[in-house]
């Protein structure tokens, strides 16, 4: 199980990565405002992937029940022969 601060690392990352983006953005120059905003949506994207696959692994796997036995139909009553009728007198 991943631990509370663990998960409050991956969101803190989630908010700064843009942040992260801009700074480095701004201090190299040169880019274009759409290059920007396209590298600020992927870095938000594979923050958000990372966080998504953390909480995924995160839910505990269901068991699969026993099998149950399959219940057999009654046997089917075999047919009785019936009395001839009375012969008359």
């Amino acid at each position: 199980m991943i631990s509370s601060s663990s998960l409050l690392k991956k969101s803190r990352f989630v908010l700064l990565a843009p942040v992260v983006v801009l700074l480095a953005a701004a201090c190299g120059g040169g880019l274009s405002d759409e290059d920007l905003s396209t590298a600020i949506a992927a870095a938000q994207q594979t923050a958000m992937d990372d966080a998504v696959a953390t909480a995924i692994s995160e839910i505990p796997p269901i068991p699969t029940p026993a099998p149950t036995a399959t219940p057999q139909p009654a046997p089917t009553p075999q047919p009785t022969a019936t009395p001839p009728p009375p012969t008359p007198i």
